[in-house]
């Protein structure tokens, strides 16, 4: 009986966490001036620069290109955060580089700004084709900036971002969860009283 109860305290105070992968297969094709762009549940803003979501197969060398929708930044520095303002984790992203860029320029730099108030940050060396990079301590984040040398002096894609999201039940589902565990101790209770 112990046991119910605990997990059931347990469930009511616990967290619901959702993952899922941003692949910008939910936007349309713009333009390249776009100030915000939305996808999966997040938003990206343009502090500078360019911006753009399209499949610019052009923009990467040939065999490159992964043959779906994708974010393009270029000469500015770029914000992501979850459009509901809950922190979120940042797990992996794919990223190239544009024909365009000099390979000296090849560097992206992602910060991560999280709830505690610290600040993470990471340098990918870019190539002119999508790899996929693995995050390690992008966790519990307000917001995320790219920015860094290939995005100050040409364009980088970035697609496939592997994010969860952790969030408190909506106050209406506490009640429910109370119901449905006062139902399970309920029928318990009954056959625990007709095995006696």
């Amino acid at each position: 009986m112990k046991n119910f109860v605990s997990a059931g305290i347990l469930l009511l105070c616990s967290q619901i966490v959702t993952a899922g992968i941003i692949n910008f297969e939910d936007t349309a094709p713009t333009n390249w001036y776009q100030p915000v762009i939305q996808s999966g549940g997040f938003q990206f803003d343009k502090n500078d620069g360019w911006m753009g979501v399209n499949d610019y197969s052009s923009w990467l060398p040939v065999g490159a290109f992964n043959a779906t929708m994708d974010l393009d930044m270029g000469y500015g520095t770029f914000d992501m955060y979850q459009l509901s303002g809950e922190s979120f984790d940042l797990h992996a992203l794919d990223a190239g580089l544009s024909w365009y860029n000099y390979d000296e320029f090849d560097s992206l730099t992602i910060t991560g700004y999280q709830s505690s108030g610290n600040i993470i940050s990471t340098d990918l060396m870019l190539s002119h084709s999508y790899q996929s990079y693995t995050l390690d301590h992008f966790v519990d984040l307000e917001f995320i900036t790219f920015s860094g040398n290939a995005l100050n002096y040409g364009y980088a894609v970035i697609d496939n971002l592997d994010v969860s999201v952790a969030s408190v039940p909506e106050p209406m589902m506490l009640p429910l969860f109370t119901i449905g565990f006062m139902g399970i101790m309920l029928s318990l209770r009954r056959r625990k009283s007709t095995c006696t």
